[in-house]
């Protein structure tokens, strides 16, 4: 599978002029969709962090166009109907990962069996008017809508090596092997296997902390 992380400058963007304007992430999920006569309407979640993500959520509700369904802290409940040509016309052969906005940009995790799938993705949406987009990241890895998100988030290697470290108890309390010990099961270097598991546990952190 590749996977492609795109950045994409939508400048008329309300949404993401906001996330400038209060300096906040956002991350974006979709919960369910269903037909509406001939119509598609789609049920999000968008999720803001930040020191300012209260007063975001006042402005985003004072924006028109989308119907809200619940507000729940810094989280926002509502009823998208697609017509936004930047993404939904966009995605083909693929599928998102990840989404996230923050200082007036889109970053677009999205994965596709196909490479060339996804750079013309970047192609459609630089066709759409006063948007810009560009691959920042394209490499062949694991990627699945049925792994638990924060392994998505994971190199290959440093997937295995939690994995790994996690079946030989090495995260057990109290812990039953030492990295030393691990590394020699694996038959890898000690410091190799250090490295990996930090960077590999700074990203799962980070993704919980802040939910990006």
């Amino acid at each position: 599978m590749w996977i492609a992380l795109i950045k994409v400058e939508r400048p008329n963007s309300p949404t993401l002029a906001l996330t400038r304007k209060h300096n906040v992430v956002l991350t974006l999920h979709t919960l369910h969709a269903r037909r509406d006569g001939e119509n598609t309407v789609v049920t999000r979640a968008l999720v803001a962090q930040g020191k300012d993500a209260s007063k975001f959520v006042e402005d985003f509700k004072n924006l028109k166009g989308d119907r809200l369904l619940h507000e729940e802290e810094n989280i926002i409940y509502y009823e998208h109907r697609p017509g936004d040509a930047v993404m939904d016309g966009a995605i083909r052969d693929a599928f998102v990962l990840d989404l996230t906005a923050r200082c007036g940009a889109e970053e677009w995790t999205v994965a596709s069996w196909n490479k060339t799938a996804l750079k013309q993705i970047v192609t459609r949406v630089n066709k759409s008017s006063g948007t810009k987009a560009r691959i920042t990241s394209l490499k062949e890895d694991l990627a699945s809508p049925f792994l638990h998100e924060p392994l998505n988030k994971l190199s290959r290697k440093q997937r295995e090596m939690v994995q790994a470290a996690a079946a030989q108890g090495y995260y057990g309390f109290p812990r039953r092997l030492s990295a030393e010990q691990l590394a020699a099961r694996l038959g890898r270097d000690e410091s190799t296997v250090r490295e990996h598991l930090r960077r590999a546990e700074q990203k799962i952190i980070e993704h919980v902390v802040s939910g990006v």
